[in-house]
C-alpha cells in the first residue's frame, strides 16, 4: 500500500486491547478511512482510463451472482439488479 498508492503509514499504534503496537498508520487520525479512500481512488482512475471496460463502479445496486470464469474459476464480474432491471 505504501508502494502501490503513496500511502503514508508510517506510525505503528497500540490501540484499545493490544498488548503491542501493530495498527500501521500516517498523521491521519483514521487509517481505515486513508486506506479505503486511496483503494477507491485507484479503481475511479482504472474505471475513467478504461472508459468502463477494465471496471465499473455501480452504487445502489443489489449484488446477486458472482461471475467466474469456466476454466480458472476466477471472478470476472458480477450480475446486479439496478432499478429493477437485471445487468
Amino acid at each position: 500500500l505504501v508502494e502501490k498508492f503513496g500511502l503514508d503509514l508510517s506510525i505503528v499504534s497500540m490501540l484499545g486491547g493490544h498488548s503491542y503496537p501493530r495498527t500501521h498508520r500516517g498523521k491521519e487520525r483514521f487509517p481505515g478511512f486513508t486506506i479505503t479512500y486511496a483503494l477507491m481512488e485507484a479503481l475511479e482512475k482504472i474505471q475513467d482510463d478504461s472508459a468502463g471496460d477494465l471496471a465499473r463502479i455501480v452504487t445502489k445496486a443489489e449484488a446477486k451472482r458472482l461471475l467466474t470464469d469456466p476454466v480458472t474459476g476466477a471472478v470476472n464480474g458480477i450480475e446486479y439488479i439496478k432499478d429493477g432491471v437485471l445487468h
